[in-house]
């Protein structure tokens, strides 16, 4: 039910989850990244999400704000 919820999500704020895995939000970010327009995450996960996931949701026409 969460991850059919993601897919309609357009905007993001994912600071403050001390408990998510960089795994996890990886999988968020590939849930929602069809739709997803602003993204704000902490800048630690800049280095640890795959290069994968941010070009992607560059494409997509993402805007990710670190903070």
């Amino acid at each position: 039910m969460v991850m059919g919820n993601l897919t309609r999500l357009q905007e993001a704020k994912l600071v403050h989850l001390p408990n998510i895995t960089v795994e996890g939000f990886e999988l968020a970010l590939r849930a929602c990244c069809v739709r997803i327009k602003k993204v704000k995450m902490v800048s630690e996960l800049r280095l640890l999400l795959s290069s994968e996931i941010l070009e992607i949701l560059h494409a997509k026409g993402c805007i990710i704000r670190w903070d």
